[in-house]
């Protein structure tokens, strides 16, 4: 195995150098298998859950990330509608659209804390879409491993596109058969159901490790005290004819016992531990992510990236039900239409960013003698940094010269892999 004394930076891992078992997973020179982040011997720590569990929890949060994400853009759909009937100008629905995204931003970075001291379940059960984008990612982190990673985060991009793109579709036909109304109240019954779900069948994932054995190592028991210290340890105090006529009593080695796993109710509470609230540390979690931001060059220019990329998403959720409603388009219901196309190739950037993102890190680690850094699944990115920019172009001068359905279908679908 690697030596554990090199002086690495943070973020990178050990992940096995191609030696596999039986099973085929790597394992190390002990013949242990190879697992970052390492579980300890708990049955509730959530790296340790069965994977029906696992599977479960993280299906809920992806249906809870889908409802966040048409809520924002679902409503674009019935502006004409709305015009219509209330008088709203675009003017207006465009500053209320902002105006919610302006909320998602501020909330995030006020209360996506609380789920790092008070557990996820509470916080997104409480305060919803605001904390949604950072607590998914948190509990892939709790739920998975390292090298399952992005084919997760893939999974969570296809939710975030089912419910920024597809939902528009059924949205329009609800439109025109039901009024736009009723868009909201099958968005309150969708609602309903994943929060009886959240309630009766999400898990929390929050844990701290207590010093609790790694798996495949013995329960820690102190060291019994060696004759020879003992022997120099008498010889250097003052002598005491009463102790040195003291029966020495053996050394009992306590067990550690493995713990118990929770009951169902303890699983599904919305109340854990606060024991370690402060404001101190709620305030530490607060501004060390502007810290990491300017101190790591790879963190501040993800997220910038990732911000680019929520940017034209929300420009064009603007952008579609406006201009596709005037000449030479006239789309009504068709408005919804469209978004099959970009849903298309979002699919395609899903499976390219996240398993094979995942087969590409396991692939460079093995050349690596098995070290991962996580700086390597930015190399992928240069592929979307040149197709996103050309699809935007496209999308942007195709709409100015009034060009036709199929061009337009065509750079929707190129601008988001």
């Amino acid at each position: 195995m690697a030596d554990s004394s090199w002086e690495i930076p943070p973020g990178t891992v050990y992940l096995g150098n191609g030696h596999s078992g039986i099973s085929g997973s790597d394992r190390d020179v002990n013949g242990r298998v190879v697992l970052h982040p390492q579980p300890s011997n708990d049955p509730n720590e959530p790296l340790n859950w069965p994977i029906h569990e696992k599977a479960i929890n993280f299906s809920i949060a992806c249906l809870f990330t889908l409802m966040v994400f048409e809520t924002l853009d679902v409503g674009t759909v019935t502006w004409n509608a709305m015009e219509a009937e209330l008088g709203f100008g675009y003017d207006f629905l465009n500053a209320s659209y902002a105006a919610a995204l302006a909320g998602l931003a501020v909330g995030c970075i006020l209360f996506a804390p609380a789920a790092l001291v008070f557990g996820r379940k509470p916080v997104l059960a409480g305060l919803a879409g605001s904390t949604n984008d950072t607590i998914i990612q948190i509990s892939i982190s709790d739920l998975f491993f390292v090298r399952q990673r992005a084919t997760l985060t893939g999974v969570y991009t296809i939710m975030v596109v089912i419910g920024t793109y597809l939902s528009m579709i059924p949205a329009g036909y609800i439109v025109m058969n039901q009024g736009w109304r009723w868009v909201w109240w099958w968005y309150a019954t969708l609602n309903t159901v994943i929060i009886i779900l959240f309630v009766f069948a999400y898990g929390e994932t929050r844990y701290r490790k207590s010093g609790n054995c790694f798996i495949g190592e013995e329960p820690s028991t102190p060291t019994p005290p060696h004759e020879d210290d003992t022997e120099k340890k008498t010889d250097s105090a003052t002598p005491c004819p009463e102790a040195q006529q003291t029966v020495p009593v053996p050394f009992e080695h306590p067990t550690t016992p493995t713990p118990t796993r929770k009951t169902y109710i303890q699983r599904m509470t919305v109340f854990g531990s606060f024991s370690d609230f402060s404001i101190h540390s709620y305030w530490q979690h607060m501004w060390r992510p502007f810290i990491l931001f300017f101190r790591i060059p790879a963190v501040a220019f993800i997220a910038i990236e990732y911000s680019l990329i929520l940017c034209w998403v929300a420009v064009l959720a603007t952008t579609q039900p406006i201009l596709f409603a005037q000449p030479p388009y006239n789309f009504s219901i068709g408005v919804g239409n469209r978004n099959i196309a970009p849903f298309i190739g979002a699919i395609v950037g899903s499976a390219y960013g996240g398993p094979l993102n995942d087969l590409y890190v396991v692939f460079m680690a093995r050349r690596r003698e098995g070290i991962y850094h996580p700086e390597t699944r930015l190399h992928m990115l240069v592929m979307p940094m040149l197709l996103t920019p050309l699809g935007l172009f496209l999308y942007g001068i195709s709409i100015s010269k009034d060009q036709d359905l199929p061009d337009s279908e065509l750079v929707l679908s190129l601008r988001f892999p």
